[in-house]
C-alpha cells in the first residue's frame, strides 16, 4: 500500500518542546499486546479524573485487541492518539513497502475502530532514520521521540523508580515516555503521585500537538535515540 502525501510534513523527529514556559507532555506507548486491563484503566481513570492531557501512541495490534480502550482514549477530548505501527517492529531494517504498510495500515485500523486519524508517529524502540521519517511524513505524520524515558516497560520495575526518572529528568518542554502495555501496574500505581508532584513544581500538562505549536522546539538528528 502506498502512503498518501498529505500536505508538507516536516520529516525531522522532534524530541522536546520549547524550554521557556512550563509545558510538558506525557506520552504513553501501547505497543505489544498483553498486560493488565486493570493497570491500563488505572492510568486512564486517573488522567481522565484529573483532566490531564496526554498523547497515546497505539499499535494496530493493541487497538484490535483492546478496541474499548482505544475508543476511551479517542472520545476523551484532552487526549490525542498517534500511530505506533501495526506490529511494533524495528522499521530501520525493513523495506520501504513494508514500512509504509506498517504505518498506513495502522491509520486505517485507528479510523475504523475510533473514528479518528493520527497525525503523529512514534517509531518502535525510538529507532528511525531519514528513510523511515520520510515515509511517515509522506503519510502525513510527524515523527515524535522523547527527552525523558522511564524504563517502565522493564518487568519488576518499582513505581518509585519510575517516579524518580520522571521527576529528575523533566524540564520545561519535555516529552515524557511512559508505557501502557505489559508491565504497566507500577506506572498506574505511581501516576497520581507523578501528576501531583509535577503540578507542585509548576508544570502544565499539554498534548504533543500543543508542544509542536510552541516555538523553538528541538528536532533530533535522524537515527539519534533518546
Amino acid at each position: 500500500m502506498k502512503a498518501r502525501r498529505i500536505g508538507k510534513i516536516d520529516r525531522n523527529p522532534v524530541s522536546h518542546g520549547s524550554r521557556s514556559g512550563n509545558m510538558i507532555a506525557l506520552t504513553f506507548d501501547s505497543g505489544q499486546v498483553g498486560g493488565s486491563r486493570a493497570a491500563f484503566h488505572a492510568i486512564l481513570d486517573h488522567l481522565i479524573h484529573r483532566r490531564i492531557p496526554a498523547t497515546f501512541f497505539l499499535t494496530g495490534d493493541f487497538m484490535e485487541t483492546y478496541p474499548d480502550i482505544a475508543r476511551t482514549i479517542a472520545r476523551t477530548s484532552f487526549f490525542e492518539m498517534g500511530n505506533h505501527t501495526r506490529h511494533h517492529p524495528d522499521l530501520t531494517g525493513m523495506s520501504n513497502a513494508a514500512i509504509c504498510e506498517e504505518i498506513t495500515r495502522t491509520q486505517i485500523i485507528m479510523e475504523k475502530i475510533t473514528g479518528r486519524s493520527g497525525v503523529l508517529f512514534r517509531p518502535p524502540f525510538g529507532k528511525t532514520d531519514d528513510r523511515v521519517a520520510q515515509i511517515a511524513a509522506d503519510a502525513g505524520l510527524r515523527t515524535v521521540l522523547w527527552d525523558v524515558a522511564t524504563d517502565d516497560y522493564v518487568p519488576g520495575i518499582r513505581g518509585e523508580d519510575i517516579k524518580r526518572m520522571v521527576l529528575t529528568g523533566v524540564r520545561s518542554g519535555s516529552i515524557v515516555l511512559l508505557h501502557m502495555n505489559g508491565e504497566s501496574k507500577a506506572t498506574g500505581e505511581v501516576m497520581p503521585d507523578i501528576v501531583a508532584q509535577l503540578k507542585k513544581k509548576g508544570f502544565r500538562f499539554v498534548t504533543v500537538s500543543t508542544i509542536l505549536c510552541s516555538r523553538s522546539f528541538r528536532v533530533s538528528e535522524a537515527g539519534e535515540r533518546f
